[in-house]
């Protein structure tokens, strides 16, 4: 079986494109034999690319010298070009813009085209204005005409988007965790950012957009270290275009020495292990990869009661949900896991044995994999 994956990643491998990349290390384990054309990335992301390498995918770099239309009319001819000289059974695309750009071409060669799905666009513009959404609606009813078969990443997406399609041609495949990068053994950062040993250390890994709820983080995280004097350090690694907002807040707050604001971080696991607890406050997030990502270290995992997040976090037993935007009850439960550090070692196994079960890159890639042999049989 031949499968081809296609990545825009000159600005880098983000969000959407990491579940695929962990994907196809899974179907390199099972013996698919994968075809990836990729423009060239940002240095600090060339590592995903040596992944790849090293797991013995077929990999077809492009310059990343242009941009605009030109960018993806260069993507659009060499993955075409590989389609066409390699006798590829299944196209795996994992944005719509990609499905839109590359579907009808795809669909003239009688090829077998798979999208995975990480948001619902409509939902995604539904608090903007009218034409916004309009173009979004067209954009997206032009665009799902050409996947065979398209996979949520949870089933609560695929409840989501059935909310405003008739799509009959779904099927929820959960985002794949890198489980071998994420295994250790791992570094002491708490010396390099001034981290006491006796410090409980909360981490978050997002985007610093409104949608990510980080307010919401920062209240609770200063309710909890003022009403208990608990030494804690708060660390945040993200970027966006809410990074003033945070750090005037958390000065409003008068605890900006309690908090680390860090952009990019190449060792996530290093972060991940130092941690004490690893916390999602999002108000929207169909599936939720850093969190599957911390379990995966081992850390119990507090997420907001939403969307897919509540598809890796069994409530109670890998760790726990908190009513989305209430960070008082957030702030309860950062108490809890402070005085109980059993409790925090019980779910952090329970968390790991889960993400090892359900999302490492094989038992996804299996899952994918059936999908792929129905559709060429």
């Amino acid at each position: 079986m031949k499968v081809l994956f296609v990545f825009p990643s000159k600005n880098g491998f983000t969000g959407a494109a990491l579940s695929p990349l962990h994907l196809i290390l899974g179907l390199l384990q099972i013996n698919v034999e994968v075809y990836v054309v990729l423009t060239e990335p940002p240095s600090n992301h060339r590592v995903f690319v040596d992944r790849l390498i090293d797991n013995k995918a077929k990999l077809f770099i492009i310059p990343s010298d242009k941009s605009g239309l030109k960018y993806w009319k260069e993507l659009k001819k060499k993955a075409l070009e590989i389609l066409d000289e390699n006798e590829i059974d299944i196209v795996h695309l994992h944005l719509p813009k990609l499905v839109h750009f590359l579907g009808k071409d795809i669909k003239k060669r009688n090829k077998k085209l798979v999208m995975t799905l990480s948001g619902d666009p409509i939902f995604e513009v539904s608090s903007l204005g009218f034409f916004t959404k309009l173009k979004t609606k067209q954009f997206w009813n032009s665009t799902i005409k050409y996947p065979d078969i398209i996979c949520p990443v949870s089933n609560w997406l695929s409840n989501q988007i059935q909310k405003n399609n008739e799509i009959k041609n779904l099927q929820v495949v959960h985002n794949a965790i890198d489980i071998e990068k994420l295994d250790g053994p791992y570094n002491n950062i708490r010396k390099k950012h001034n981290i006491d040993s006796r410090e409980f250390v909360i981490l978050t890994i997002s985007r610093l957009a409104e949608v990510k709820g980080l307010d919401v983080l920062i209240n609770a995280f200063s309710i909890f270290i003022k009403n208990q004097q608990i030494p804690s350090k708060l660390i945040i690694i993200g970027k966006g275009e809410l990074k003033n907002n945070l750090v005037n807040l958390a000065k409003k707050l008068d605890i900006s020495q309690n908090i680390i604001f860090l952009e990019f971080v190449s060792n996530l696991g290093d972060y991940i292990s130092n941690s004490d607890v690893f916390v999602m406050t999002s108000n929207y997030e169909p599936f939720g990869m850093t969190a599957a990502e911390a379990g995966a270290v081992g850390k119990p995992v507090i997420v907001s009661k939403i969307g897919g997040l509540i598809e890796i976090i069994e409530d109670g037993k890998s760790g726990f949900h908190f009513e989305t935007g209430n960070y008082e009850d957030l702030s309860i439960i950062f108490k809890k896991l402070f005085q109980n550090h059993k409790l925090r070692e019980e779910l952090g196994i329970n968390i790991k044995n889960r993400v090892s079960e359900k999302f490492s890159p094989k038992v996804i890639a299996n899952e994918v994999v059936d999908i792929y042999s129905k559709l060429i049989k």
